[in-house]
């Protein structure tokens, strides 16, 4: 993969069709790894696009990688609402399935990660991943975070159940 062919940029409302389609997307996966059943309703276009325009007030992150123009990932950092939680940020990341282990999630994540160091009052990032999803937990092993915790049969997956692994990295 030529670094010359991704581009990483901040998330602006015209992405909000192509973010909304990519969660749809991986709802509908054999092997969900989000807590979203494909009939789920998950945000409206005007819910999102304000999420997306409004980042850098509410002092959020929300970057996309581009790969020779098209849009690939996602990931963002938002920072707790009331002023207790506002040093602490949850951190999601969605890659769309063919673009997984490529490498562009790991360089979208070194951003996120610069970001909130350079940021100055985030002290806390974390985050929740299926146990099932040994990738990822290994991808942000790689960046730092630790497990804190585990929490059995959390997630309702179809007919069974998954557990979910709460990891932080201390900024």
């Amino acid at each position: 993969m030529s670094p010359m062919s991704l581009t990483i940029r901040p998330a602006t409302s015209s992405d909000t069709a192509w973010y909304l389609d990519l969660v749809r997307s991986l709802a509908t996966e054999p092997d969900p790894q989000i807590p979203l059943g494909p009939d789920e309703h998950f945000r409206t276009p005007e819910q999102q696009a304000e999420l997306f325009g409004g980042a850098l007030a509410r002092g959020d992150l929300f970057l996309i990688a581009e790969w020779n123009g098209d849009r690939v990932v996602e990931v963002n950092l938002r920072r707790g609402a009331r002023p207790a939680f506002k040093h602490s940020a949850a951190l999601g990341i969605a890659v769309a399935r063919p673009w997984r282990g490529k490498g562009i999630g790991a360089a979208l994540m070194e951003k996120a990660m610069d970001w909130a160091k350079g940021d100055g009052a985030l002290r806390r990032i974390e985050l929740n991943v299926f146990a099932t999803n040994a990738t990822a937990i290994r991808l942000y092993e790689r960046c730092g975070f630790v497990v804190e915790g585990r929490r059995k049969d959390a997630v309702r997956v179809g007919d069974g159940f998954v557990d979910d692994v709460v990891m932080a990295y201390l900024v």
